[in-house]
């Protein structure tokens, strides 16, 4: 017995090692482990277990058998049946219509599965057609009751239909989970009945299967134009990605080519493009292969596709347009001193250039390294006749760092360039050293006052300067109380890069021509109390996370106040920037707060601009004077602009869905409770791609010339509600999108005052003591009132007071109240009393509030005449006199 229970151990291990399919009985079995062999030709052959040599046992035993095929199977059949849930082989389809259009949207598997005991369990399913797999699918199944169960498993299946194929559908995989773990599965178990194309709803866009190669030719005979045309049906309005994948047929190198699209509902013929450029740098001579077009929505979920399969002919590498620009081989480095103080501040790098297409601009980006110490510049430039082009790179930093590796002299090498056009396509790069200069003695180089990189030499300026502080969280490096000028140097007046030391820079004054403050890869800082004066920058961050920027004023013409790139988690309140050009510039950055600051100019263009920004707020920022916009949102999308105010800029508001080569689009803004008034052109602009965005709550008012339409949307789904429009026209948005709202009747940015007492129903006499509740103004502007009242239950109004109140606090809140001493020659008595308070801002806006109910005044008693002696007195003084004499007499017997 004691032997036969050994083998039927042995044996459930064995079970548990052999991975197991069901539906295929007849495939070879793999080895259990290393140190095991399980050998098997067919079903009916024998298996042998060799049990590992030279192991020391408790009990050694060495055992021998032979198990059939059949006999494995059905071991492990009645392991699966003792699982708590197992699939029972029984499934079935059908097509649901979810949105009532008599299509269906989804095709649903209905799965049985057996449970034996209740608790939760994941079952996964695979579907595909003849020709692609569709998507994978899982459903949740709680505490069911022990049997069998129907587990219904909706595929969105959108791109039945974009296929056009009359076919039946495969279910090729399905498992049950319990934990995590498989404890049950099964392949290729179902096929579905077959589903004619049309049964399905089209998806928003589809291919229709027309396909053809394009090849344009630039004045030169070279291939400037080559591309793959597809015909594409847009069932509605809208933007979409699209990838098309190909390969080179000599080394099936595999390339995307990735196409962002808007389209009006319709039929459309699509470009992908393949950058000729690409091609002649790869210098193979080869084919290429188109093989799948994938179709994505804005959510980047994929939608359709489709398998296709076209070959080009064999090009050669020469047939293409060789770069329209790329590098002659002529390069000059040199060290420049911009600010004439005998000291290297700058490098000049001259690069010679070969023209070889027409091109009007394009970009050139350069590294150039010193050890470690890394450089980057780049240009805006147009072709000039000798193709010459030259950018400056700052060294800022430079002098520290060779006086903390103490290295005497250093070479600069250019490691790295890059030539583009304006909007990111790439015309040649490499990555090879391209030019080594001479060396130069380190002391020949300038440094700013505060030039500081990586933690290393952070630390120690931070020990020869003094800084209090270690740099950490809870005891930062602070620096402060500095006064720099720097009028010519075009260098960062204090410059941080690339630590995790935490410092805070505050109550420092910098004049200057070039950057007040930078900082890049820095986290965890803190600017404070900074006055910035003349710099053409006033502070950058880049790449920058977990940085506050409060209470700093910043001043000068034609420059930018701030800009954020790169960055994420920046708090910048309670800050004043005037006359800059652009006040806020934020370019790709997440969760970002302007709050609570002051920008001004008198011939700036910009406020904030906002570029591929997302999920940030920007909050109680004053907004005046800028010649063309005060915020504007690039490709942004999640942010919240609230109780901001505008006040005489051109457009207030600027909403663009896009920019160029960007995959991002304006979406799902909310822009509430604003204060926009006396803007010369529109309050607010939407152009396309600006998608279901929401304002709300606004107040426009003296915007435009009364009757123009006061804003623009020719964007998507943008939904105005509840906004105060001051005008008089029927239609107030101009474009594409009519919006008919319903429209506020007062300035949603002021609450009313509420008056206390008198309320309705109370009887006075005489003084009136009249109590309101101030109201609220949301952008703390102070406000005025004036007290009517009425007689005859406000039919007609008269004045009572004007600026006339003294404060109180009435169940808490601030309020304000007048003594009223009624003047009976005036009023008279009645029933049908009311009293209305009206306040007004400095900006003309007036809201009112009245008594709710009437109250009465009445005449009060007649007063006592002075010549009528009342009985009671005269009782009272007759006491008082007979106790006098009684108490006299009394005094006068005892005494004698």
């Amino acid at each position: 017995m004691k032997g036969r229970g050994l083998i039927v151990f042995l044996l459930f291990v064995i079970i548990l090692k052999i991975p197991y399919n069901h539906n295929h009985p007849n495939e070879t079995i793999p080895s259990l482990s290393s140190n095991s062999k399980l050998e098997q030709i067919g079903p009916n052959d024998t298996t042998q277990l060799i049990e590992p040599e030279n192991e020391e046992k408790n009990c050694s035993i060495f055992l021998s058998s032979q198990l059939s095929c059949e006999t494995l199977l059905s071991v492990i059949d009645t392991q699966r049946s003792s699982s708590n849930a197992i699939l029972t082989g029984q499934y079935w389809d059908y097509g649901n219509d979810t949105d009532g259009d008599g299509k269906f949207n989804q095709l649903v598997i209905v799965i049985e599965v057996n449970i034996t005991l209740g608790g939760n369990y994941t079952i996964t399913a695979e579907l595909n057609s003849n020709q692609s797999d569709y998507s994978w699918n899982e459903k949740v199944i709680e505490n069911k009751e022990e049997g069998n169960q129907n587990i219904t498993i909706p595929f969105e299946v959108q791109e039945v239909y974009s296929e056009q194929l009359n076919t039946s559908y495969r279910i090729i995989k399905t498992q049950i989970l319990s934990n995590s773990l498989l404890i049950d599965e099964e392949y290729s178990n179902y096929t579905t009945r077959q589903y004619q194309y049309d049964e399905f709803d089209p998806p928003k866009i589809y291919l229709t299967g027309s396909y053809r190669i394009r090849e344009n030719y630039n004045e030169f005979g070279f291939i400037n134009r080559f591309y793959l045309e597809a015909n594409f049906e847009f069932a509605q309005r809208g933007y979409n990605h699209l990838n098309l994948s190909y390969t080179t047929v000599k080394d099936n190198s595999s390339y995307w080519v990735v196409e962002d699209v808007f389209r009006e509902a319709g039929n459309h013929d699509i470009n992908f493009y393949l950058e000729p450029t690409a091609l002649y740098l790869q210098r193979i001579n080869t084919a290429y292969n188109f093989t799948l077009i994938e179709i994505t929505d804005v959510e980047e979920r994929r939608v359709g596709h489709a398998n296709i399969n076209i070959t080009t002919r064999e090009y050669n590498y020469n047939e293409f347009a060789p770069p329209a620009v790329i590098p002659s081989g002529f390069s000059v480095i040199r060290p420049l001193d911009m600010d004439d103080n005998r000291k290297f501040d700058t490098l000049s790098i001259l690069i010679g250039l070969d023209i070889t297409a027409n091109v009007n601009s394009f970009k050139v980006y350069v590294e150039v390294v010193c050890g470690s110490y890394k450089r980057s510049a780049q240009k805006s430039a147009t072709l000039k006749e000798f193709g010459l082009v030259e950018l400056y790179v700052e060294i800022a930093t430079l002098r520290n760092y060779l006086i903390y590796t103490g290295q005497p002299t250093v070479a600069f090498d250019m490691t790295y360039i890059r030539i583009s056009h304006l909007y990111g396509e790439i015309i040649y790069e490499s990555e090879d050293i391209l030019f080594r200069t001479e060396r130069y003695r380190s002391e020949e180089f300038d440094s700013p006052p505060v030039a500081i990189e990586g933690n290393q030499i952070f630390d120690y300026f931070a020990a020869l300067e003094e800084w209090k502080g270690e740099g950490t969280d809870e005891n930062p490096y602070i620096i402060q109380d500095l006064v720099i000028d720097n009028l010519v140097d075009i260098q960062p007046i204090i410059e941080i890069r690339n630590t995790t030391r935490r410092f805070i820079i505050r109550n420092c004054r910098c004049v200057g021509s070039g950057i007040g403050i930078r900082l890049i890869d820095v986290s965890n800082a803190e600017l404070f109390n900074i006055t910035i004066i003349g710099a053409e920058i006033g502070i950058e961050l880049q790449r920058g996370t977990n940085i506050t920027i409060n209470g700093n004023y910043i001043t000068s013409e034609n420059t930018i106040g701030m800009i954020f790139k790169d960055t994420k988690s920046i708090i910048s309140t309670e800050n004043e920037i005037t006359n800059a050009s652009q006040a806020i510039v934020v370019i790709n950055t997440r969760n970002i707060q302007l709050i609570n600051n002051n920008l001004s100019t008198t011939d700036g263009e910009k406020g904030i601009i906002l570029e591929e920004v997302f999920s940030s707020m920007i909050i109680n920022n004053t907004i005046e004077g800028f010649l063309h916009t005060g915020i504007k949102l690039h490709a942004s999308s999640y942010c919240v602009l609230d109780h901001n105010f505008f006040i005489e800029n051109r457009d207030a508001i600027e909403i663009s869905g896009t920019i160029p080569h960007s995959p991002h689009h304006s979406r799902e803004n909310r822009i509430c409770n604003n204060l926009v008034i006396k803007n010369r052109n529109y309050c607010i602009i939407f152009e396309d791609l600006a998608m279901d965005n929401i304002i709300n709550g606004n107040t426009f008012s003296c915007n435009r010339p009364e009757g123009s339409y006061l804003a623009y949307d020719d964007g998507i789904n943008n939904m105005f509600q509840g906004n105060y429009w001051n005008t008089s026209s029927e239609y107030i948005i101009q474009g594409d999108n009519k919006h008919e709202e319903q429209r506020l009747t007062f300035a949603p940015h002021l609450s009313p005052p509420i008056i206390l007492r008198p309320n309705g129903g109370e009887n006075l006499t005489r003084e009136i003591r009249i109590h309101w509740d101030a109201g609220n103004h949301s952008f703390n502007m102070g406000l005025n009132y004036t007290l009517y009242f009425s007689d005859n239950n406000g039919t007609s109004w008269n004045f009572l007071t004007q600026n006339y109140s003294l404060r109180f606090t009435f169940s808490g809140k601030l309020g304000y109240y007048y003594n009223w001493e009624i003047n009976y020659d005036q009023i008279s008595p009645g029933t049908n009393y009311l009293i209305k308070v009206e306040a007004v801002d400095p900006l003309g806006f007036t809201i009112i509030d009245t008594s709710d109910y009437s109250f009465s005044v009445s005449l009060p008693p007649d007063p006592v005449s002075k010549t009528q002696t009342d009985p009671r007195m005269l009782f009272f003084t007759g006491l008082v006199v007979l106790f006098v004499i009684s108490y006299r007499l009394t005094r006068k017997r005892n005494k004698f």
